[in-house]
């Protein structure tokens, strides 16, 4: 949000592109970000917010398997103030309600 102040947090997973190439031979920005899968897990942004002084100052991040049981079990999730959480079921909407500190 800082290095883009004018739009705050961006809302959409293809926004957040490195600006610079990474050399990294298992590295596929553009596959998770258009996707929004990457190692069995399903991520989405979502609940972007603002006030009347600046954009999109608020922002949740989940990440539920693609395959429960199968890919993962616990959703993880996370929100602007830089926490994570996570949830044993796999429910995003737990996560984010019951808020249980990822250790």
């Amino acid at each position: 949000m800082a290095a883009h102040a004018g739009n705050g947090f961006a809302c959409k997973l293809l926004l957040l592109k490195p600006t610079k190439q990474r050399t990294d031979i298992d590295y596929d920005p553009l596959s998770f970000l258009t996707t929004g899968i990457h190692s069995g897990y399903r991520f989405s942004l979502s609940n972007c917010g603002s006030d009347p002084n600046r954009p999109a100052i608020h922002y949740q991040l989940v990440a539920v398997p693609v395959e429960h049981g199968r890919t993962g079990f616990r959703a993880f999730c996370a929100d602007e103030s830089g926490s994570i959480w996570y949830d044993k079921a796999g429910s995003s909407t737990n996560c984010l309600t019951s808020r249980l500190p990822l250790e």
